[in-house]
C-alpha cells in the first residue's frame, strides 16, 4: 500500500490499467462515482476505471469538489492541481 507520504512511478501498461494515463506530464484517471456515501474511499479498481464512493451530495458541484480534494489527498498534492477533465455532469469522470 502507498502511504499518501510516499510516491511510486505507475507504468500502466505494465499493470494493464488502462484507467490510468499519461498525456504529457499530465496523470489521468478515469474514475466510477458513487455520491451520497458514509465516507469517502476507494471501492475497487479494474481495466475501465476506478471506484470511488464520495461523501458529498451530488449537486451544486459539491461530489466534484469532494472528489477532487479526496484524489488530491491521496495523491498527496494540494487540491488545486486535481481538477476534472471529462464528465462533470456524469458518474463516470476523467480527473
Amino acid at each position: 500500500m502507498i502511504e499518501p507520504t510516499q510516491t511510486a512511478a505507475v507504468d500502466e501498461s505494465e499493470m494493464g490499467l488502462e484507467c490510468i494515463y499519461f498525456k504529457g506530464s499530465s496523470l489521468f484517471m478515469m474514475l466510477r462515482v458513487k455520491p451520497n456515501a458514509k465516507r469517502d474511499s476507494i471501492t475497487g479498481i479494474d481495466s475501465e476505471a476506478i471506484g470511488l464512493s464520495i461523501s458529498e451530495p451530488p449537486k451544486d458541484g459539491q461530489a466534484n469538489e469532494g472528489i477532487c480534494e479526496f484524489v488530491a489527498e491521496i495523491l498527496n498534492r494540494k487540491k488545486y492541481d486535481v481538477s476534472i477533465a471529462k464528465g462533470h455532469k456524469s458518474h463516470t469522470k476523467v480527473v
